[in-house]
C-alpha cells in the first residue's frame, strides 16, 4: 500500500489497516488510490473538524464509508462492540 502524504497522524497498523485523523477532500481520493477499500469513520458528525459529506466523498472515490460515532472523552463498551 503507497502512503498518503500529509494525511494527521496517518499510520499503517497492518496489511490492512491504516490509522489516521480527518482525511480533506483530496486525501480521500489518495486513499482509494493508495489502495484503501473502506473507511471506518469513528469521529462524532457534529465535531469541528468533520468533513461534510464525507460519506459521499468516500462511496464517490470507490470505497465503503461507515460511520460509529463515539464521544472519544467518553467511550463505551457498546461503541466497542459495534466497532467489532
Amino acid at each position: 500500500m503507497a502512503e498518503p502524504q500529509d494525511i494527521l497522524n496517518w499510520r499503517l497498523w497492518s496489511a490492512h489497516i491504516t490509522l489516521s485523523g480527518q482525511p480533506d477532500r483530496a486525501q480521500i481520493s489518495a486513499l482509494a488510490a493508495s489502495g484503501v477499500s473502506h473507511v471506518l469513520n469513528l469521529a462524532l458528525p457534529d465535531q469541528a473538524s468533520a468533513l461534510a459529506g464525507e460519506a459521499q466523498l468516500v462511496e464517490e472515490a470507490g470505497m465503503r464509508y461507515t460511520n460509529i460515532p463515539v464521544a472519544f472523552e467518553a467511550p463505551t463498551e457498546q461503541d466497542f462492540d459495534r466497532f467489532c
